[in-house]
């Protein structure tokens, strides 16, 4: 807790305050090192209210403001004790000393630091659920152990592997944590998809979180390796009135797999909602249309084109079977969305395959047309090199004659 020479006063009149006006018993500071005044403190009335602002942010550390008080008060009377750390005043190292000075007299100082003590080992217990609720919500199975075992172990920072198999691929991932004073956050997973069929194809990427182990799940990282665009939320900035503020916007990402890698990530390109696609608009735009396979258009019918559950796996990046007629005939066609084309492509096959092209009415009577057409003048064309043929031939026969 580094407070600015400046501010230390302030600081103090603020947290006395606080603590014997409110009622607070407990002061959350961030933890970046830059030097602070009293406008980046959050006080709190109880350990809980401490935990639930501190359980997704990264940046804030807490402690007892009785503790930081009466460091600050003795700082103040005798500046022999106070400690200093880039050009502000360490309370944090203060406090410690202090605590270290301690006698056993003084009995609300201590009970203050056991119940401290006893929050952070709660404390403890939660961020083990948090993460491995965490794993649940991404997608990542049978790790718990494991997780556990990293965030109890105390080591700064831990790796813990995952093996599995999606469409028939294998998937590697290493997850990344790192282990704070009383929280553990999941920072980050290296993912990597291999065709045993094909190893020359094994792709790769580096996914990030946010501060709250949230981020792109396994199954749609993995659809973005295999080349599809998955549907999320997402985090900017935008600034109001000079200020910059963090906002949330949904877009559709796919990785642009043929570009270079950055830091070993695919660099992402998205489409936000006023690009103007969605799926259910893709699959009416689909329905009476015409497919052409082997050579011939055939008619297509879809079915249900607002089912939920089949818009809810185009936004996760499946290739999405769907009940249609081609030609009058029930069959399943497999559809994956193509936001930069504001279309959904169109196969036979749930892997592999190419893909079908879609003609509307319109579009397959032109085609046929100038098919038609195309026949013809190729008709006419052989039909005039005949006659030239046999033009040159009689004129050949002719020529001959004259000569004897």
């Amino acid at each position: 807790m580094n407070v600015k020479i400046a501010s230390y006063d302030d600081v103090l009149d603020y947290l006395q305050k606080e603590r014997w006006d409110n009622g607070m018993e407990i002061v959350a500071y961030p933890i970046d090192g830059t030097g602070i005044d009293h406008t980046d403190l959050r006080v709190f009335a109880n350990i809980e209210d401490a935990h639930s602002f501190l359980g997704n942010i990264e940046s804030y550390d807490y402690t007892s403001i009785r503790s930081v008080i009466n460091t600050m008060r003795e700082g103040a009377n005798d500046q022999s004790l106070r400690r200093y750390n880039n050009s502000c005043i360490d309370v944090g190292q203060m406090t410690e000393e202090r605590l270290k000075r301690l006698d056993s007299g003084n009995k609300i100082e201590i009970k203050m630091e056991t119940q401290t003590n006893k929050s952070k080992e709660q404390l403890l217990e939660d961020t083990i659920n948090y993460n491995k609720e965490s794993l649940k919500f991404m997608g990542f199975k049978g790790l718990d152990d494991e997780v556990e075992k990293g965030i109890r172990s105390g080591k700064e920072e831990f790796i813990v592997p995952y093996q599995g198999t999606i469409d028939g691929k294998n998937v590697n991932a290493d997850l990344h944590f790192r282990n704070g004073e009383t929280r553990t956050f999941w920072n980050s997973y290296d993912l990597t998809v291999t065709d045993s069929k094909n190893l020359e194809s094994t792709k790769s990427n580096t996914l990030y979180l946010n501060k709250s182990g949230r981020g792109l799940s396994l199954k749609k990282a993995f659809n973005q390796l295999e080349g599809r665009a998955v549907y999320a939320q997402f985090t900017g900035e935008k600034t109001i009135d000079g200020q910059k503020t963090s906002t949330k916007y949904n877009a559709w990402e796919i990785a642009l797999l043929q570009e270079p890698k950055v830091d070993g990530k695919y660099q992402p390109h998205k489409f936000n909602d006023n690009y103007g696609f969605n799926t259910i608009d893709a699959l009416k735009a689909l329905d009476k249309t015409y497919l052409m396979i082997e050579g011939t258009y055939k008619s297509l019918t879809v079915h249900n084109v607002e089912d939920e559950v089949t818009h809810q796996s185009l936004k996760t990046g499946n290739r999405q079977g769907i009940r249609v007629m081609i030609d009058g005939k029930q069959s399943t066609l497999y559809v994956e969305a193509n936001p930069g084309e504001r279309k959904l492509n169109a196969y036979m096959e749930k892997t592999g395959g190419k893909e079908l092209t879609v003609v509307t009415e319109r579009q397959k009577t032109k085609a046929e047309a100038q098919g038609k057409e195309t026949t013809e003048t190729a008709k006419e064309k052989k039909e005039q090199e005949k006659a030239k043929g046999q033009g040159e031939e009689e004129s050949e026969r002719k020529g001959k004659g004259q000569r004897k």
